[in-house]
């Protein structure tokens, strides 16, 4: 079911928070690009033919062209929930990584669980977006800066730490070894899933490492 969302026509979106309603929720999409920020309960969402079930810390996106219902959530369940005009997508999605917010679908998963500071700090940005609600323009500013922070951080919630080393001398280095050694030394979401070692780093002409380089031959690795 297509559902007409009634935003003044001088907003490019809006913002607001769900609790849970008395009445039941129906299958549904709209022309608007939303996203679901999930601050208290558990919930089922059935998006498509996928069902995500919720909690405190999911980012979730639903696409214009994705039909979907929030079929179950607990007494307690609460999100945030804005939602984004495709004007100001046009308008704000001008950088390679998020071109996908201006497609009518997503192919892969939609949802993803925010790091914890990534969490905290969207939910403070939300808020503070809701208090300029009957401001017009810091409102649309402050949904453009929204939209593109919340795709920031649902991408880096699904980075997997790659660790790239160098070998010097002839001895190798004991990769158990050298993870339980970063364990001690940074966040848990910082250590490495995977440790590759090279014999160089590609670097530029100024000495900076080559990032791109080594994502290309660690896609190379896994195909």
């Amino acid at each position: 079911m297509l559902q007409r969302l009634k935003l003044p026509g001088n907003l490019d979106g809006m913002a607001w928070r769900y609790a849970n309603p008395a009445g039941a929720n129906r299958r549904h999409h709209h022309a608007e690009l939303e996203l679901n920020l999930v601050t208290r309960g558990t919930g089922t969402y059935l998006l498509g033919n996928r069902h995500y079930r919720i909690r405190r810390g999911d980012l979730l996106w639903l696409f214009p062209a994705q039909e979907h219902v929030l079929i179950e959530q607990t007494p307690d369940f609460e999100m945030w929930i804005v939602v984004f005009r495709r004007r100001l997508i046009k308008r704000s999605a001008t950088d390679p990584p998020s071109f996908p917010l201006l497609q009518r679908s997503f192919a892969g998963d939609t949802c993803r669980r925010l790091r914890q500071q990534d969490f905290i700090r969207s939910e403070a940005l939300i808020t503070q977006l809701t208090e300029t609600a009957n401001e017009a323009g810091l409102l649309n500013a402050g949904l453009a800066y929204v939209l593109l922070h919340a795709w920031k951080c649902f991408n880096r919630a699904g980075e997997v730490p790659v660790a790239f080393v160098t070998v010097h001398g002839e001895q190798a280095p004991d990769i158990d070894e050298l993870r339980e050694f970063l364990r001690g030394r940074l966040a848990r979401f910082k250590v490495p899933k995977r440790i590759v070692v090279v014999e160089e780093l590609p670097k530029t002409g100024t000495g900076k490492i080559q990032k791109f380089v080594l994502r290309d031959q660690l896609a190379a690795q896994t195909r």
